[in-house]
């Protein structure tokens, strides 16, 4: 299953670099060095998102990231985003947040302004 070609459009007019990986049946797109607020601690990550068989019909929800981030506030994880999962060799937090998806009209680009709006606001 490859990306989508408006998805790969918009990663590359993003100058986003990223990694795409087969997952069960789906693809897992890695963004590399996704810039955190200074709400959080490290500053830059690598944000994972899961992109399943069926997307667009099928939505996208909840992110990963890799590093573990942190608040800055104290030596605690942000609202919902306590659970870990391996994918790729590695131990990824997940972000649980989830939203109303809309196909036809939601897509990539909206769920990466979806996950930017839920970084803002970690708790």
């Amino acid at each position: 299953m490859p990306l989508l070609e408006s998805d790969k459009q918009y990663l590359e007019e993003k100058g986003l670099e990223y990694q795409i990986c087969e997952n069960s049946g789906g693809l897992l797109v890695v963004l590399k060095g996704y810039k955190l607020s200074d709400l959080y601690t490290p500053r830059t990550v690598d944000l994972l998102v899961k992109i399943p068989p069926l997307y667009p019909n099928n939505g996208l929800d909840m992110f990963w990231v890799y590093p573990h981030v942190f608040l800055v506030n104290g030596n605690q994880y942000p609202t919902c985003a306590n659970a870990f999962e391996d994918l790729l060799g590695q131990k990824w937090q997940r972000f649980s947040r989830h939203y109303q998806w809309r196909p036809g009209t939601d897509c990539l680009a909206s769920h990466l302004m979806t996950v930017q709006k839920a970084l803002l606001n970690p708790n």
